[in-house]
């Protein structure tokens, strides 16, 4: 009898995030082909609240990004529409009307 499991769960996440923290190396998800592309860029400002995205070097890396680059800018919301950055951990609500003008 088989069981029908999500392939990845919030509970999967979190260990593996543990994991990162303590200093193991995550290896890819063999659930998945690696992504078309290997180079992410991801904005860092001023704000704190980009903290996760520095933790989460391994996870992306984990899911076959071999290239994590972090933008560092003052202007995160103008780096993000203009297309200079790929990710971007902010309130949506400025991005969106970034990227609309």
């Amino acid at each position: 009898m088989s069981s029908s499991r999500a392939p990845w769960t919030r509970r999967d996440f979190v260990g593996l995030a543990a994991l990162s923290l303590l200093g193991a190396r995550v290896s890819e998800s063999a659930a998945e082909p690696p992504p078309e592309t290997t180079t992410l860029r991801t904005a860092h400002g001023i704000t704190m609240c980009e903290a996760p995205q520095s933790l989460a070097e391994d996870l992306f890396r984990a899911e076959g990004f071999t290239d994590v680059r972090y933008v560092q800018t003052p202007n995160v919301d103008k780096e993000f529409a203009t297309g200079r950055v790929d990710i971007a951990m902010r309130y949506s609500a400025p991005l969106i009307a970034s990227v609309d003008t």
